[in-house]
């Protein structure tokens, strides 16, 4: 993923430190979430921290609540694979 330089106005940007401690997840979910592309990450120049949006960093966790919410459960209340 290539980074993104914020925008003029960009006052909600979060180091993945904050963004984590923000939403209650680790640091390396807020990486892996990069990773897999559902979040976009910011640098600014000649800095190598990486910022998420704090609108972007909610939404990619309401998404991923609503992604476990749906998953198959059997008559148990256990978790099925995806068919």
């Amino acid at each position: 993923m290539v980074p993104r330089s914020p925008d003029e106005a960009a006052h909600d940007l979060y180091t993945l430190s904050a963004a984590a401690k923000r939403i209650r997840k680790r640091r390396a979910t807020i990486r892996a979430w990069i990773q897999q592309g559902l979040l976009d990450y910011y640098q600014r120049e000649g800095d190598h921290t990486k910022y998420v949006k704090l609108s972007e960093l909610q939404a990619a966790y309401r998404n991923r609540l609503t992604a476990l919410r749906s998953r198959p459960r059997d008559d148990d209340g256990r978790f099925t694979p995806w068919t």
